[in-house]
């Protein structure tokens, strides 16, 4: 299975906030996915450009997210994993992990998230 390629996806996210859309492009044009596992790639939700870096072994795949603008969250932890099926193509399901911080408020977050080739 090829990580190459346009994804779309979601996450969840506590309430107030809810689901949102995301996209990810993993190419050889903006990054790379080496022998070893590892890859990078952009992508864009609302609120804002992302990088994503990480490393698949298997069906299993993990992934850090960090906004491209520097007040953006950063270190964002995806887990799940890998699976193809002739109905659904190649997808990624799982939860991603993150420490939300605001004043004095600090709030471990973890919800789930699926992303789907295209």
């Amino acid at each position: 299975m090829s990580l190459k390629g346009k994804w779309e996806g979601f996450y969840d996210a506590p309430s107030p906030f809810g689901r949102t859309q995301f996209s990810l492009v993993i190419s050889e044009k903006l990054c790379k996915v080496s022998e070893n596992g590892t890859f990078n790639g952009e992508g864009e939700d609302k609120e804002g450009s992302f990088t994503v870096s990480g490393k698949v072994d298997g069906a299993q795949i993990e992934f850090v997210k960090n906004y491209k603008d520097p007040k953006g969250h950063q270190n964002i932890e995806y887990k799940g994993k890998l699976s193809q099926t002739d109905e659904e193509g190649i997808k990624i399901d799982g939860k991603y992990f993150y420490l939300y911080k605001a004043f004095f408020l600090k709030l471990n977050v973890s919800e789930i998230f699926e992303m789907k080739k295209i």
